[in-house]
């Protein structure tokens, strides 16, 4: 809901536009060149300042992480085609919910069908909606809100590496249902019966695959192997079906997944320390060093990233190496548990080892 809660401006601007209108009629005008656009724009001010410095504060914070993806990386077509195409598919998905995934990846070779389609189509049903706002105004509202409530995570500023996600839909079908629920025939009319029991149906229906989608979250492994099988393969799915094979004790596997993020994103380190962790279950220290001295070529520091590299070191016997990179893992974070007690570990061996 985050995202969606800086659209709140725009939100209430079309539920007095489409809705409310008559709370900002002028008097002896009719809709909407009566409409008091100034009014209506005026009394939305303090929303329309917070949300303008949540945006910032977002934007910070994500290109912090390197997250955003500015105009440089996508040229206007690809957020053009990325953007309209995920209109539809949040429609298509909303409607017909099956093959639903964790995370997304962008097509980075669309169909020209693909790229052009979907926009036309998109403004054909902008069209057809405001056309018919005089008499269905539920109808041009509602499309209005699935649009504006989109529009931050839409992929015109591209955050991260996903096309769409489930999540941002919450929100925006509120839109959809609005636009759907005037088009429902009245109690007094003939097909309302009929309705009535198609709707009912369409409700079972939702609830059977809400209930079959609800077990690919048993956990980490079906979730992202559900997420292979549908979106194809991507960086998010493998690396997170590497650690789920680690955890259950099949380093094997767990490599072929870590290799499969090294081809895909060679120049992210996640990839080459997914490999290390697989190397250092497998007891082969010396391939486990190797990995996790490029993961820290491609990536941050990171403290769990040194203390496995310490591991690496001193199961090698070159205990003063590993003890410096616990070391270095806690100047990282001092409080990182893993590092102080290979530290005092590895201390006492290599005490013991001089002693004698």
């Amino acid at each position: 809901a985050k995202p969606m809660a800086v659209t709140l401006p725009a939100v209430l601007l079309v539920l007095d536009f489409f809705v409310y209108r008559r709370y900002f009629s002028r008097a002896g005008k009719e809709w909407p060149s009566g409409f008091d656009y100034a009014g209506a724009l005026r009394e939305k001010i303090p929303f329309i300042v917070i949300s303008a410095g949540s945006c910032m504060v977002t934007l910070l914070a994500q290109d912090a992480g390197n997250s955003v993806a500015y105009l440089e990386g996508h040229t206007l077509a690809d957020r053009w085609q990325v953007a309209t195409t995920a209109y539809l598919t949040y429609l298509k998905q909303w409607l017909l919910p099956i093959n639903l995934a964790a995370f997304y990846p962008i097509d980075t070779n669309p169909s020209a069908l693909a790229r052009w389609l979907p926009g036309p189509a998109l403004l054909a049903m902008l069209g057809l909606a405001l056309a018919a706002s005089r008499r269905l105004p539920l109808l041009a509202a509602g499309l209005c809100l699935y649009l504006v409530t989109l529009l931050p995570v839409i992929g015109l500023v591209q955050v991260g590496s996903q096309a769409h996600a489930d999540r941002y839909m919450y929100l925006p079908s509120l839109g959809v249902l609005m636009a759907c629920a005037c088009l429902l025939p009245s109690r007094a009319h003939s097909r309302f019966r009929l309705s009535a029991l198609l709707t009912g149906i369409f409700i079972v229906f939702l609830s059977v695959l809400c209930y079959l989608q609800v077990g690919y979250w048993q956990n980490q492994y079906t979730l992202f192997s559900r997420t292979l099988a549908v979106s194809g393969p991507s960086f998010t799915a493998h690396i997170h079906l590497a650690d789920a094979y680690l955890k259950r004790g099949m380093p094997g596997e767990a490599a072929q997944h870590a290799q499969a993020c090294i081809e895909l994103r060679p120049d992210v380190g996640d990839g080459y320390q997914a490999m290390g962790n697989a190397a250092l279950a497998q007891r082969d220290f010396a391939r486990a060093e190797s990995y996790f001295r490029q993961a820290l070529e491609h990536g941050p520091a990171l403290p769990v990233v040194l203390n496995n590299l310490g591991i690496s070191l001193a199961e090698q016997g070159r205990l003063e190496a590993g003890i410096k990179s616990f070391e270095a893992a806690l100047q990282v974070d001092g409080q990182f548990r893993p590092a102080q007690q290979n530290l005092a570990l590895y201390r006492a061996r290599l005490a013991a080892e001089d002693s004698r």
